[in-house]
């Protein structure tokens, strides 16, 4: 929207990017629709540890699996146990919640 407001360029070469590209317009707000859906029930801190907790079980599967150019850093037990205690601590903050009102 900025660039056919105020940008000197040319539009079209929006439609030039490889497509997959464009996703992150999609993907953020698609984030976005969920993180506001999922504040009122869940709450606001419970949402954002799980987002947390998401992006950094996300990241150790990349990093087993070398994607993107990465190099490979293996999963292990020491990264399991880590992402177990994540995912223990991400239930022990949604079940020790006490809604008021």
């Amino acid at each position: 929207m900025i660039m056919l407001f105020f940008g000197k360029g040319n539009i079209l070469s929006m439609f030039q990017v490889p497509k997959w590209s464009l996703t992150g317009g999609l993907l953020g707000s698609i984030y976005v629709v969920l993180s506001v859906i999922s504040v009122p029930k869940l709450g606001v801190g419970t949402t954002i540890v799980t987002v947390i907790v998401g992006q950094i079980a996300m990241s150790m599967l990349l990093d087993h699996f070398g994607l993107f150019g990465n190099p490979r850093i293996l999963l292990d037990g020491s990264r399991l146990l880590g992402l177990a205690l994540l995912f223990i601590a991400l239930y022990l903050i949604f079940k020790g919640g006490t809604k008021i009102g």
